[in-house]
């Protein structure tokens, strides 16, 4: 049995020529996040392909090739373990190029 959501929540990183990371800390014991949805991309007017990945703590659950852009939407959530930090990370695209990944969901208690 689940219960409601206790706090949603959405993180947004951009940054040009580094990896783009963002992540939403250990909630605790008994706690845990979901993360509904990413969407990841880079600023540029030429093609670009980069790899997005998704973390719950050290474990990837999600890899995936990200091609200009990118939004991934996770009908049922990724279940994050109990009190692990949710991750993602967008590779950088080079000099000058800006990546920008969003990562949203919310925190349930269990």
């Amino acid at each position: 049995l689940t219960r409601p959501p206790l706090a949603e929540w959405t993180r947004v990183a951009s940054i040009s020529a580094a990896t783009a990371a963002v992540s939403v800390a250990a909630p605790g014991s008994g706690y845990r996040h979901v993360v509904t949805g990413v969407v990841a991309s880079y600023h540029t007017p030429t093609s670009l392909a980069g790899l997005l990945i998704v973390h719950d703590g050290s474990v990837q659950v999600v890899r995936n090739d990200v091609y200009n852009n990118l939004a991934l939407d996770f009908t049922h959530g990724i279940r994050c373990a109990d009190n692990g930090v949710a991750a993602a990370s967008l590779a950088t695209g080079g000099a000058g190029i800006i990546g920008t990944v969003t990562m949203r969901g919310y925190t349930v208690q269990e």
